[in-house]
Order: structure tokens, then C-alpha cells, then sequence
């Protein structure tokens, strides 16, 4: 028999085919079931199992809710509107936050953001107190308040950070917490400060600290000069057992200028021959460019034949165009002031100290 009819309960012990629509009031249960192929909509309106028992595969449930025990592979897109979180820590979370803009957070907090044109930003926080905004480690995460981290685990020569622009390296930070190797000049806006300086500081120009500069000036001749006249002929720089250093002063007719603003201390050495009831040597500067001339120092005495006198004086040169220095003759009569080609008899010593 093809159809057994008992009660409400209809059999077909063989193949069944139905060529209208057929309804089913209470449950389907079917077992065995090789393929189910439907050419329209299949609704699970309490959820689908997959696998011999539940949960065992891929269930889903009938919130939308999917989980899956196994791998799963997509073989297009996969579209999420917001995140992706890890299971049993929703604070975890990779993020699509906004257009062309992804995110990571852990412990609920945003640690890395990458933007639409490429940048990367790390808001990260380090161990201990403060934070840090990037830090890149070989090891481990330390715990500091530095905005950015590199650290190179390794020691020695492996240990090193390396700095390139343009596929050359522009800085290198030695192993062990060594050296920092600069390829090219380095340039510093503000103050640079160090505890010890290794080198003759030959090149060095524009430090403040310690004589960045030295010169000295003699007549090589005698100058007779009367009172208030300039001692203005046959100067030269000092060749006998002096070196310069830095960039020196310029002499015009015995009037100096100064080669660069700062702090100095010059110092003048007379030898004087006559037989004046006084004579002397006064110090003038100019703030002006030569137009005015004041005295800083002044030193008299009774030559008597030959004496010397020392005059020296602190001067804060504030600009190289206006500032002028000269020696002017002090006497009731015509005096000599003494030269030499061999001896610094007559003449000026200039020290720059430091920054004005």
C-alpha cells in the first residue's frame, strides 16, 4: 500500500509526490536528509544548528546573534557596521569608527587610530604614572612619562637606533645608551646644554660659554702725540708668542671695531717716555659709529723718563656698527708712547667673554 490512512495520521512508506502546495500544521521532523534545496525564502524563526548536537558547529540564534566553533573562511566581503570584539571581552574591540578610518581599543580605550590620508596615531598609555604616546619596544613595555619610545633591547653594535631620510642615515643612537652620531650638522633653536666638552672647540662659534674670542694689538713705532691726540700709527697685530682666537678686531688709524656683539674685556698696556709734569692714557668708545666719544678709563703718573700704565675695562658691545674703542694721549706736553717690532710695549688686549 502506497498510503496508509489511520486516524489523523497519514504514512507514505515510499517516495512521495505532491504536485500542489502542502501545509503542515503542527511539526516537520525529518531525518537522513541528504540535501534540502529551496528555490525561495527558508524561515527558522527559532534559530539554525549545525552539527550533531547544539553549539557543536555553528548555531544561530533567533536575535542574529552567530557563533561559530570552527575556522570560517569568506570568500568575498564581510560587512560589520560598527566592530569586531573578542569574545568574552567586549572592550576589546577593532573599530570602523568613520569613513576610511579604523580603529583598536583595549580596556574600552581608543590606542591606535589610522585616518583617511594615512596617518597613524598612537594614545596609548604606558606603564606608571604618565603616558606616552608611541613606543616601540623589542621587549617589553616600560613604565615612563616619555611622549614617544624606541628602544632597542640589544646590546652593543646591534643595540643601535637608526634615523634615515632619503635612504642615508641622518642619526645614529649607539648601543648600550652610547653616543648619538649626527651625519651632517646639528642645528639647536633653542639652548643646548652639556656638562663637558671634548675637542679644541676650533670651529665652535656662538658659544656663550667660556673665551670665544681673543686678540692683541701694539704699535710697532713710537708714537709723539700731544694731549687728546689719537695714538693712531704703525699698529699690527701681535705675532710674538700670540695666538688668535676667533674672528678678530679691525683697526682704522688706531680706531678698533668689534667683530662680533658680546662681552668684553680689554686691556691696555702703555710704555711712555718723556718729561711732562703729567702724562697718561685715556680709553675712548664710541656708541655711535664714531660720531661721539666717551671715556671708560684713564690712568695718569709723572713719566720721568720711561713708565708704564695698565688700564682695563669691561665693555658690553651691543652693536658691531656703532661701537668704536681708541687710546687718546693725556699730557701737558708732548710725550712718547712706545713701540715695538719685537715686544708688546704700546698696545691693546680685546677678550670676549661671553654673549651680551
Amino acid at each position: 500500500m502506497a498510503v496508509q490512512i489511520s486516524g489523523n495520521d497519514i504514512t507514505v512508506p515510499r517516495d512521495g509526490t505532491f504536485s500542489r502546495n502542502v501545509s503542515i500544521a503542527g511539526t516537520l521532523t525529518y531525518e537522513d536528509v541528504t540535501n534540502v534545496d529551496s528555490i525561495g525564502l527558508v524561515t527558522a524563526r527559532n534559530g539554525i544548528e549545525v552539527g550533531a548536537s547544539p553549539g557543536v558547529a555553528a548555531s544561530i540564534s533567533v536575535d542574529g546573534n552567530m557563533i561559530v566553533s570552527g575556522i570560517s573562511t569568506f570568500g568575498g566581503d564581510v560587512q560589520v557596521p560598527d566592530k569586531i570584539i573578542h569574545a568574552g571581552d567586549t572592550d576589546t574591540a577593532i573599530r570602523f569608527s568613520g569613513a576610511d578610518t579604523i580603529t583598536a581599543e583595549t580596556g574600552g580605550t581608543k590606542r591606535l587610530e589610522i585616518t583617511s590620508d594615512g596617518k597613524y596615531y598612537f594614545t596609548g598609555t604606558g606603564g606608571g604614572s604618565g603616558s606616552r604616546g608611541l613606543e616601540i619596544d623589542t621587549e617589553s613595555v616600560g613604565a615612563a612619562d616619555e611622549g614617544v619610545i624606541l628602544n632597542a633591547r640589544a646590546s652593543g653594535t646591534t643595540g643601535k637606533i637608526k634615523l634615515q631620510t632619503n635612504s642615508a642615515t641622518a642619526m645614529t643612537v649607539e648601543g648600550n645608551g652610547g653616543n648619538v652620531n649626527v651625519a651632517s650638522n646639528l642645528k639647536v633653536a633653542g639652548v643646548c646644554t652639556a656638562t663637558s666638552f671634548s675637542g679644541s672647540g676650533a670651529a665652535l662659534t656662538g658659544i656663550s660659554a667660556g673665551i670665544t674670542m681673543s686678540d692683541q694689538w701694539r704699535i710697532t713705532n713710537d708714537n709723539n702725540k700731544t694731549n687728546n691726540q689719537i695714538i693712531d700709527s704703525n699698529w699690527e697685530r701681535n705675532d710674538v708668542y700670540f695666538a688668535q682666537l676667533g674672528s678678530g678686531m679691525t683697526e682704522s688709524s688706531g680706531v678698533f671695531t668689534f667683530p662680533s656683539t658680546g662681552i668684553y674685556f680689554i686691556l691696555a698696556q702703555i710704555q711712555m717716555n718723556g718729561s711732562a709734569s703729567y702724562a697718561g692714557v685715556k680709553m675712548e668708545a664710541s656708541a655711535d659709529g664714531g660720531s661721539s666719544f666717551d671715556t671708560i678709563s684713564y690712568a695718569l703718573q709723572n713719566p720721568d723718563g720711561y713708565s708704564h700704565l695698565t688700564l682695563h675695562v669691561i665693555l658690553d658691545v651691543t652693536n658691531t656698527s656703532n661701537f668704536r674703542l681708541h687710546l687718546k694721549a693725556i699730557n701737558d706736553s708732548s710725550t712718547q708712547y712706545s713701540g715695538s717690532t719685537d715686544y708688546h710695549r704700546t698696545g691693546l688686549t680685546f677678550i670676549r667673554l661671553g654673549d651680551t
